[in-house]
Formats: C-alpha cells, structure tokens, sequence
C-alpha cells in the first residue's frame, strides 16, 4: 500500500500544482461510452502489485466525465493522464478509457461545500444525469495515489450515509472490486462516487486496448522524471514541493 507521507496536493503534502484551466482544448474531451461486447472487458487478475501500478498512472489525472448504462451494468471513465512513453514526448491526446463491466454498484455523494463540511446539504440524482453532474463539478484532477480497492474505512466510510445515488445491480457479481474518484469546486461542490465492479480495461482514444501492467509503466516513467525533474513535466504545472518530497517519491515508486 502507498504511504500517505507521499501523497501530492491539496490536503496532502509532497507536490503542488497550478489550478487546472477549466476551459479545457478541444481535445480534452468525453471518449464516447459506446456498448461494448462483455467479453471485450476481459477479466484481469487485479493482484495488489498491479493495482498499485494502476494507482500511479490514475494519480493527478483529470477525470473529464463519467458513465453508466445500468441496462448493460457497464461503466465508463474518460481521463487526462500523467504518462510517459520509453522515449520521445508525451502523447498529444493524454486521454483514456477505463471501462467497468458488469457493475455491481454505483453510489454518489454530492455536497454542496467543501469536502469535509459534515453540514453541507446534500443534492440527490439519477444514474442518468452522473455524466452530467460529473461534468458540472468538474473538470479537476483526482489525487491520493489510491483509488482501486481502497479499504471503506479509509474512503467510503466518510460519505457512505449522505448518498445521493445508489443504484444497485440485481445478482451478486460486479462487486469484486472498486474504484474511488471525485470532484471537487472549491467551496461551492465536492463529489464522490464509488464504483463497484468484476472487469476493467483502459483504452486509449481511438479503443486500442492498454494492457494494464503497459498503462502503469507509463505513470511510473512520468512520476520517475518529475522526481528527476525532467522538463518533460514541466507543462503540467505540478511541481514537488520541496527537494526532499522528490526523493520520496522517487523511493516510493521503485518499490512497485
């Protein structure tokens, strides 16, 4: 499990970034959520080493929007990643999509405040609008280096009583495994939503499969040159806060 002596932004020490420009380029959009064979979402033994990898790639990515259609129990995630190739520059479309399939559960808590303000009142929706109420709060980036089955009390357990979506799945499957994102607008919004799920897969704008173990290897590269401080990064105005906080990171991520 990653330290959270190494965990980056806002409520956490290590790194600092500049505000994301919420006037995003053009390219920075939804990938459609289109129906997808079950069997194209392939089981994937999500053993601890590879969700930790994963992990590292999901860090400061900026989640663009968010999906379900609860008729094929299938979900899908459009994100921004931090990610670097062998060699050469970045990707120019940093996108990605990270299916979910069967979904067993989704549960949503939008708060009308600041994340940790216990009062804030609550605004229900339908699995229906979360695209669109992802996209209202959003876009920002999500931190924390956890987000794949992350223990409930650690996450869940802070806003599993203040709901505003629960849609549950009839059956048992698609609860094997979870994934934790959220947005956040200052003072005005924060959302969290969990979703429960037995299959994932990332693909990359034009649907080509990543393999997983290939999609953590290219957050690892990236995180690797912000520790060397490898211009590459620069762009993504995140930066370590102070010089020791880049060795930690460094140390971090050559144990995975």
């Amino acid at each position: 499990m990653l330290s959270e002596d190494c965990v980056p932004a806002a409520r956490r020490t290590g790194t600092q970034r500049r505000d994301i420009d919420r006037r995003a380029p053009a390219s920075l959009v939804l990938i459609q959520l289109t129906i997808v064979r079950a069997d194209s979402v392939q089981a994937v033994d999500l053993a601890s080493d590879l969700v930790d990898q994963v992990n590292v790639a999901l860090n400061e990515a900026t989640l663009l929007g968010a999906q379900i259609n609860t008729e094929h129990r299938l979900a899908g995630l459009t994100l921004s990643v931090l990610s670097l190739p062998d060699e050469g520059e970045p990707a120019e479309d940093p996108r990605v999509q990270v299916l979910l399939h069967p979904v067993g559960r989704v549960a949503a808590s939008l708060r009308l405040s600041n994340w940790d303000d216990e009062d804030a009142d609550l605004e229900p929706f339908a699995a229906d609008e979360l695209l669109a109420i992802v996209q209202r709060v959003g876009p920002s980036p999500i931190y924390g280096w956890e987000f794949l089955d992350v223990p409930e009390e650690r996450s869940f357990v802070r806003w599993r009583d203040r709901l505003s979506l629960d849609w549950i799945a009839p059956g048992r499957d698609g609860l094997s495994h979870t994934l934790d994102v959220f947005q956040e607008a200052g003072d005005q919004a924060h959302l969290d939503i969990r979703f429960w799920f037995d299959n994932l897969v990332v693909r990359n704008p034009g649907g080509e499969v990543i393999p997983l173990e290939e999609f953590g290897a290219g957050g690892k590269r990236w995180w690797d040159a912000l520790a060397a401080n490898d211009p590459r990064t620069r762009s993504s105005g995140i930066r370590p806060l102070r010089d020791e906080s880049a060795g930690d990171i460094e140390e971090m991520l050559h144990e995975l």
